[in-house]
């Protein structure tokens, strides 16, 4: 009898691109006049490990003198005094109208990278699991909640959900439907992270909506948007079988078995419910921000409405606010005179909605909410069939690359006796288009195989015809054939009369160059320079690598360079064998 394969996990790889400024706070500030100075309305943030590095390795007295500076506030004088440079220690600069008294950091590893942590992701997927539970339940657990509250003299807000979110997710984290989901931390390079100004706009009247800070904004370490990494979600698949068909249904009793999925239609419903309470709210409302923030919804929601299958859009971290948490499952009808001062939401302004405030920011005149993301989720036996088509690909691209040699090769063997074709086909095969899709064709003439074959022809060709035979066809021979250390003889009835002093010179200064900056900075004359002081410039270009085509992509200048030089060598080499 045959058993059935159960899957213990699926796992995913997950790709975060933020669409607006995201800030997770570690609960550390940067303080002014101890982490960052304002100089000319600058603001100057500096590493505090570099900074005390610095003052530790000046001593007691450099010690005692930044205790003082720290004291009397006058920091920026010490940095002046001391001859330390702000630059040389500068974490992030940005521009402000008035100085910020600090500055929240972003949450940051042990290494100092700053990172999205898991539990903030599965903090905003959790919101969105409550909200669908709370539909599929067609709200009865909200309203018995709703019905029980008017019963309780005393409420603790800091718990007042927990009736209903254990009715949803389980009595603790043992029994969490949540529990058979992970979701592992989103790690961002430094270059990610920057300053930015957030505004807190609320209501003040009816439709009158301004900033509580219109000059002295709220000053942030965020990660910047259309930034994007790649985390890993999984879930417990076995876990979720044996808590929904299997033994331990009547221990944890899961609505239901969690996939991707049903999570991803979790996640779609609750953007658009958000969208759709923001865009109601910003309705007939006047304000510097309103605009904006309605245009942002508008393109947030069409952006959502072309999601592909196995994406979504979800907002977590500071600015999400108190709907971006459980309090979306109350619907703002909900929201009673008597309920909201039951759970002190707002209760000394009654005559606004709750809430009546939203943070947002501004990037080239666009203003936006914080917080928003993409996940875009990618089956791990995809990546790995991604991976294993990549590494075939290579191969087949190495395989192309040597069969390009080889087919040269074939085509020497199989070339004409003929000086003519020789020079044209063979000599000067870089130059032709059958060979230009090759990568490292450069490096075919080094190959010994390739330039013995090379030999044969050419003394196929002599033998073949010594009349027509001359001294420059052997020099452009001796040449081409030196780079792969494969020698060339003189025909006998060539002038083999030594080279004249000067050219012996001259070839000696060919060999000198081991370095291509000396090269560079005195480069030889190629006009008028014989061929014997050419063949050994190349041998020097080809024992240095300087004659390898560069890379089409991120080319270092020198590489370059090198490569243009050895085309002029190349084709000065090629000029002599046709005169």
């Amino acid at each position: 009898m045959g058993t059935e394969t159960r899957s213990i996990r699926s796992v995913y790889q997950c790709e975060l691109t933020t669409l607006t400024p995201v800030h997770i706070g570690s609960g550390d500030k940067y303080l002014r006049n101890f982490d960052f100075l304002y100089q000319n309305n600058k603001v100057s943030i500096f590493d505090r490990r570099k900074l005390f590095s610095l003052i530790e390795q000046g001593g007691v007295k450099l010690i005692t003198s930044y205790t003082l500076a720290i004291e009397n506030d006058t920091l920026e004088q010490w940095f002046t005094e001391n001859h330390i440079k702000i630059q040389d220690i500068l974490v992030h600069t940005f521009i402000a109208k008035k100085p910020p008294k600090d500055i929240s950091i972003q949450q940051r590893d042990g290494q100092g990278n700053p990172y999205i942590p898991g539990s903030s992701l599965k903090g905003a997927i959790r919101t969105a699991v409550l909200a669908k539970l709370s539909l599929e339940d067609e709200r009865k657990t909200v309203d018995a909640y709703l019905q029980n509250l008017k019963k309780r003299r005393k409420i603790d807000p800091k718990i007042a959900d927990q009736d209903i979110t254990q009715k949803f997710l389980g009595r603790d984290a043992k029994q969490s439907f949540m529990r058979s989901l992970t979701v592992g931390d989103f790690r961002f390079p430094l270059s990610s992270v920057g300053v930015q100004q957030v505004w807190l706009g609320r209501l003040t009247g009816e439709e009158e909506f301004k900033n509580k800070f219109p000059v002295s904004p709220i000053s942030i370490e965020q990660l910047k948007r259309e930034e994007k990494v790649l985390g890993q979600v999984s879930f417990d698949d076995f876990l979720g079988m044996e808590a929904t068909e299997g033994k331990g249904s009547s221990y944890f009793n899961f609505p239901h078995m969690l996939s991707l999925s049903w999570l991803l239609e979790a996640m779609r419903e609750k953007t658009v419910k958000t969208i759709a309470s923001e865009l109601e709210f910003l309705k007939d409302k006047s304000g510097n921000t309103i605009k904006g923030l309605q245009n942002f919804y508008h393109q947030l929601r069409t952006s959502c409405e072309q999601l592909a299958t196995d994406e979504a859009v979800v907002q977590l971290g500071w600015g999400s606010g108190w709907r971006g948490m459980t309090g979306q499952l109350l619907e703002p009808e909900d929201l009673t005179t008597e309920l909201r001062k039951q759970l002190k939401l707002a209760p000394n302004y009654m005559e606004f909605p709750f809430p009546k405030s939203r943070r947002s920011t501004e990037i080239h005149n666009q203003t936006m909410p914080m917080g928003w993301v993409k996940l875009k989720f990618i089956p791990k036996a995809e990546i790995i069939r991604r991976q294993k088509q990549e590494r075939a690909e290579q191969e087949a691209l190495e395989i192309a690359r040597q069969e390009g040699w080889r087919k040269f090769l074939e085509a020497i063997q199989s070339a004409e006796v003929n000086w003519g074709y020789f020079d044209t086909h063979i000599l000067n095969y870089q130059s032709r288009k059958e060979w230009q899709q090759f990568e490292n064709v450069a490096d075919w003439q080094a190959r010994k195989d390739v330039a013995q074959s090379a030999k044969n022809l050419a003394c196929q060709i002599r033998e073949s015809n010594l009349q027509k035979w001359d001294t420059q066809r052997d020099e452009q021979l001796q040449s081409w054939l030196a780079v792969s250390g494969v020698n060339w003889e003189l025909s006998s009835n060539n002038d083999t009369t030594s080279s004249s002093e000067s050219e012996q010179q001259l070839i000696q200064q060919m060999q000198v160059y081991s370095d291509w900056n000396q090269f560079k900075i005195k480069p030889p004359d190629l006009v008028g320079m014989p061929l014997k002081a050419l063949q050994a410039l190349q041998a020097v270009f080809f024992k240095q690598g300087w004659h390898k085509k560069p890379p089409k992509k991120k080319a270092k200048q020198a590489q370059v360079e090198k490569y243009e030089a050895w085309q002029k060598i190349q084709q000065r080499v090629r000029d002599l064998g046709n005169n």
